[in-house]
């Protein structure tokens, strides 16, 4: 169990997935978890829930904490770091979870006050199966990237990645949870169309997904055997493989995912 106050600026989904993780995962004690929201009626909430502390002000996060997660919009970062600098330690983490919100724009707002981390999360967070991406443009020390590793872990899978190719991130976990939600949405539609009830198309699509996801990264098998293990020759779903390449299925994803991507590059440069 990590021993340090874990601080977090704004209470929405995000927050909410990543604090409800460590407390769950027993990876940071309730008692040691403070939160501010201008939402109070939430906050006073999820704090009666959890047992964690629903403080004031962002300035009283950072007179207890030793660690801060910054998770409001994009447009309230530099706002909410002004006027809370003068209470910032040298010795204090402040990571970032705000998308758009580059390393580079983190530290100008801290102004060398305290250290700067950012984080690329995403919403599968909420079931502990979520990625946590850490810019690898830090200065914190190896002991502390341990600490920080393990508190981020209780989200999901935890991976490190250059701060020049942190956009990629989302061509292949920001934007992916809305791509196979329409995915599965898709699938349950063409089992309503077979004559399937929906509810129950719904449950049979996701688990599958949710399967097949399983069996490539438990396994550690390559997706192209994955999808061989079931493609019997002139069977059922070569014939459904061939339709989705007429219409070219995997480009399709290609470009969607690297327009995604592309446009959170021109974010984080601005």
């Amino acid at each position: 169990m990590v021993d340090k106050k874990i601080g977090f600026i704004g209470a929405g989904t995000m927050a909410f997935a990543i604090m409800r993780g460590m407390i769950n995962k027993n990876v940071v004690a309730a008692d040691n978890i403070y939160m501010y929201d201008i939402a109070a009626e939430r906050l006073q909430s999820i704090a009666a829930e959890y047992g964690v502390h629903a403080v004031s002000g962002n300035n009283e996060l950072a007179d207890l904490c030793d660690i801060l997660i910054v998770a409001v919009k994009p447009y309230v970062v530099e706002k909410a770091l002004a006027d809370m600098k003068e209470h910032l330690r040298p010795e204090q983490i402040v990571m970032s979870i705000v998308g758009g919100f580059s390393t580079k724009r983190l530290k100008a707002c801290l102004e060398g006050r305290a250290r700067a981390l950012k984080i690329m999360p995403n919403t599968p967070a909420q079931v502990s199966a979520g990625v946590m991406l850490i810019s690898n443009d830090n200065d914190l020390s190896p002991e502390e990237l341990a600490m920080v590793k393990e508190l981020l872990s209780s989200s999901g899978l935890v991976e490190t990645l250059d701060e020049d190719k942190l956009y990629a991130f989302s061509a292949v976990g920001g934007t992916i949870p809305a791509f196979v939600a329409m995915y599965v949405e898709a699938l349950a539609d063409a089992g309503v169309l077979n004559g399937m009830q929906r509810d129950m198309a719904i449950r049979i699509a996701a688990q599958s997904v949710m399967g097949s996801a399983k069996l490539i990264v438990d396994t550690g098998v390559h997706p192209a055997q994955a999808k061989d293990m079931v493609c019997t020759p002139a069977g059922i779903t070569i014939q459904g493989v061939y339709e989705l390449e007429k219409m070219g299925f995997r480009g399709i994803v290609m470009r969607a995912s690297t327009a995604s991507a592309q446009m959170n590059k021109e974010l984080m440069g601005k």
